[in-house]
């Protein structure tokens, strides 16, 4: 993947369906060494496609994806999530929490959901206490139906930019939380509410704190190539009340509530309580 690189998605399509409008183009000023999306530069696009044109496009002075100025191997965890999802187009955004260790966030589409997930936050180890070492790297996954529940805000914002959308901020703000305050997630599930009472977690939405449920299919746990085991907490928002209940009674009882009443874990901002 490499970051920064200049973007020609017009060549990209045109090598797909037309050739000779992909020809016109290039001739015209196109960069040959632009990458899409998914960070795949149009010759290695072309060699996927249209392997016939990727010789005329090598004499031009295309390069390879791995060959251009800046190029990175994705991270483990985004290749492992592309594989057991089959995600296309992946978009991302990237953050820094403290010292200096990069999180992102990646939005992929699976079937009818988009599929937001953290990449980066397992590089290093929580703060976990004794017996708590199977739950000491952790990355955040959150599903978004999107012909149920596609939050309203989205409705006109760029289908390449949710940067300013407000669960990529609060992905962002879980994923510090455990090494600002040298904590962890708390095992198989935690909740995490937004101040004390809670307040709403944002405009858009009468919730108040965040379910987070590890090792939850599709995504719940990723052998790494470095021998790390990463649990995947799926993010689920919570009303105040529904919190009390699985504080005072145990998450089980919370459960059984949504399951009387066919919650999933699919985000929907509109949501009543069930309590």
């Amino acid at each position: 993947m490499i970051d920064g690189s200049p973007r020609c998605y017009a060549l990209f399509a045109a090598i797909r369906e037309d050739m000779e409008l992909a020809r016109f183009l290039i001739a015209h000023g196109a960069n040959i060494n632009a990458v899409n999306e998914r960070g795949t530069s149009v010759l290695s696009f072309a060699l996927k496609f249209r392997p016939e044109f990727a010789q005329e496009l090598r004499t031009l002075g295309a390069k390879e994806t791995h060959e251009l100025p800046g190029y990175k191997p994705k991270h483990a965890i985004v290749q492992m999530v592309e594989q057991r999802l089959c995600a296309a187009y992946p978009l991302s955004w990237l953050a820094v929490v403290p010292e200096e260790v990069p999180v992102s966030i990646h939005t992929v589409f699976h079937l009818e959901h988009y599929c937001l997930f953290t990449s980066g936050m397992s590089d290093r180890a929580m703060t976990v206490p004794p017996g708590g070492e199977t739950y000491q790297y952790a990355e955040l996954v959150l599903y978004i139906n999107v012909l149920t529940s596609l939050p309203s805000e989205l409705e006109e914002t760029d289908p390449f930019d949710w940067s300013s959308f407000w669960l990529v901020k609060w992905m962002f703000r879980i994923a510090r939380l455990p090494f600002q305050q040298h904590t962890w997630l708390e095992g198989k599930w935690t909740i995490i509410s937004n101040e004390e009472p809670p307040q709403p977690l944002s405009e858009y939405t009468a919730m108040t704190c965040w379910l987070l449920l590890g090792e939850k299919e599709p995504l719940a746990r990723a052998e790494l190539p470095d021998g790390k085991s990463v649990c995947f907490y799926t993010m689920m928002p919570l009303h105040t009340a529904e919190r009390d209940l699985a504080l005072r009674e145990g998450l089980v009882a919370l459960l059984q509530r949504f399951e009387e009443q066919y919650v999933s874990v699919e985000l929907n901002p509109n949501r009543p309580s069930v309590v």
